[in-house]
């Protein structure tokens, strides 16, 4: 982690743009469906959420409530641009944005650590991984749990999750040993062996 944060291209990687102005921690980033813009969560409180422009650098809204103290962990932004995830560092809640009027629509707190968030591509559930074993599917619009995970492990290690598959049918997890389970029940379908593996992502292909 850095006090930074460099956009790069995807041809030959090179450095579109570069913001330093942070005091702390740069934690996660997500790109808008524009792909002119990008969320970006930190642990400074001045600058904890904020939407930047790839073409100036510059900071064009901050999602921060006047007097409000964030520290973000995560972000996500749905695929169709509707809803944007975040996870607090300091009081360990799940805040849903309308990512269109940047409107804030829930605000979840949760009772374990919150280590990952991911929306669905149409940004009605989001899947919210939590230390002691715990990864739980949530439904956005009225904050009620779709569906439990069990299977994997997860006590000491920053843990990440994701959805998979045709139609995001299937639920993918690092674990202490890597699971697969089927989205809409708890079938299990696959795992590796009992090795730290922190973070996946399903390939498109």
């Amino acid at each position: 982690m850095s006090h930074r944060t460099d956009p790069s291209s995807q041809e030959g990687g090179t450095i579109v743009t570069s913001i330093t102005d942070f005091e702390y921690t740069v934690t996660s980033a997500a790109w808008s469906p524009d792909g002119r813009s990008f969320v970006v969560g930190s642990h400074d409180t001045k600058r904890a959420l904020s939407v930047y422009s790839l073409d100036t650098g510059k900071k064009v809204y901050s999602f921060a409530q006047p007097g409000e103290s964030l520290r973000v962990t995560d972000v996500s932004i749905s695929e169709d641009g509707s809803s944007l995830a975040v996870v607090t560092h300091n009081d360990q809640r799940v805040l849903i944005y309308d990512f269109r009027s940047r409107q804030r629509i829930a605000d979840w707190s949760m009772e374990d650590t919150i280590t990952c968030v991911n929306l669905s591509h149409d940004g009605k559930t989001v899947l919210v991984s939590m230390n002691n074993s715990k990864l739980v599917l949530f439904d956005v619009a009225t904050g009620d749990v779709v569906q439990h995970y069990p299977g994997l492990k997860q006590k000491r290690f920053i843990i990440r999750s994701n959805f998979g598959g045709a139609g995001q049918n299937f639920v993918v997890s690092g674990s202490e040993g890597m699971f697969c389970n089927h989205r809409s029940d708890q079938r299990h379908f696959d795992s590796l062996p009992a090795s730290v593996i922190t973070w996946i992502l399903w390939s498109a292909r």
